[in-house]
């Protein structure tokens, strides 16, 4: 399949960190290399060369995200392209030509402690209401996803396209005692270890699992560790004091790099994603790949995307996860299975099939 030359399509790229990040550059990269797709960019000039290689133009602005300058400079940059995708809500609302949007989830909306806050009434809201329904197709990471879609935003079914998201092969299973000592020696954890990779923010939930290893661990941290991987100042400032006032002690780890995260799933005893809200949750299926057992909460998309290969608590019940943890770490028959299960249940994601879907949507408006 290739792109029709009567109609070009462009892709905003200028969010090239966090998840968002990884969707759009895993998109822009499957497309080119698996279906010989050579779609036009608009980036920021730092990622200019990261997406060089796999489009035909890549055009630059320095606009900032949810700025009134991306609104004008983001069509500029697309040089009046026909059609548009933007990977996010923050489209330029003044865009004529066939807008596509992905709306990853709607934790701004759904999130009480979210839904209060004046960037959301003034901004989030507002500009989700109005994307929604200037485009004229939306895509979404999850069937969760899509269903609150369509029952907050009021969007019609048929106007979005569920693109689930992929792991990328650099997530794999590896030599766990290798992958200890690099821990070990670059981060300083030498205990084995519970895992959490995120933002600290608050509907991930993360005082429900501070709460659930302390009851488990606070006297006997040298026997099992935890190790927060991710960061979000307020966030972090906040968890650090919970974690405090718990008499606790976790590893934070506020950069890391995509292979050091490998190592960190590779050699925890198991991941943990307490989340309240998640339009996906990449980390599951990361920690699957990587050979790792996962524990999620039963909240939002989680069940959806972790299926029969996770175990599950109620993200309100510090003490169930408490007590799920414990079962893990307790059987090595369950952490087989779990394993097991988790490699197979990873498999079935792959970033090749999300661009296969972009691209049925793609092709309804690049050859029109």
């Amino acid at each position: 399949m290739r792109l029709s030359v009567s109609r070009t399509l462009t892709i905003d790229g200028r969010m090239l960190k966090t998840g968002i990040g990884a969707y759009s550059l895993n998109l822009i990269r499957e497309l080119h290399d698996s279906y010989g797709w050579h779609p036009h960019a608009v980036t920021h000039p730092d990622y200019q060369s990261l997406l060089t290689p796999y489009c035909e133009r890549v055009a630059t602005t320095r606009a900032r995200m949810y700025s009134l300058q991306e609104q004008i400079s983001v069509p500029l940059a697309a040089s009046g392209a026909p059609v548009l995708h933007v990977p996010h809500f923050n489209a330029p609302l003044l865009y004529r030509g066939s807008l596509l949007i992905t709306i990853h989830d709607l934790t701004h909306l759904l999130f009480p402690a979210y839904r209060a806050q004046w960037k959301s009434r003034l901004y989030a809201a507002p500009m989700l209401s109005a994307a929604a329904r200037q485009a004229e197709h939306i895509f979404t990471v999850s069937e969760y996803s899509k269903s609150k879609i369509i029952e907050t935003l009021g969007v019609a079914e048929d106007k979005i396209t569920v693109t689930y998201n992929g792991v990328s092969e650099l997530f794999c299973p590896g030599d766990r005692r290798e992958a200890r000592a690099t821990v070990a020696a670059r981060f300083g954890q030498h205990a084995p270890y519970l895992l959490f990779v995120g933002s600290p923010k608050p509907h991930k939930n993360l005082d429900a699992l501070l709460a659930a290893y302390a009851s488990l661990f606070r006297d006997r941290q040298q026997q099992c560790g935890l190790v927060i991987v991710g960061s979000d100042a307020a966030g972090t400032h906040r968890i650090r004091t919970a974690a405090e006032n718990l008499a606790i002690s976790p590893l934070f780890i506020e950069n890391a790099t995509n292979p050091e995260v490998v190592q960190l799933y590779r050699a925890a005893e198991l991941s943990v994603l307490p989340s309240f809200e998640e339009g996906f949750g990449l980390p599951i299926l990361e920690s699957m790949a990587c050979d790792t057992p996962v524990l999620s909460s039963t909240a939002a998309s989680l069940p959806e995307i972790a299926g029969d290969a996770a175990l599950y608590f109620d993200p309100n019940r510090p003490e169930e996860l408490a007590a799920q943890i414990d079962r893990v770490l307790s059987s090595s028959d369950l952490q087989l299975k779990m394993r097991h299960d988790g490699l197979a249940r990873a498999a079935s994601f792959s970033w090749k099939e999300m661009a296969r879907r972009h691209i049925e949507v793609y092709e309804r408006y690049c050859n029109a």
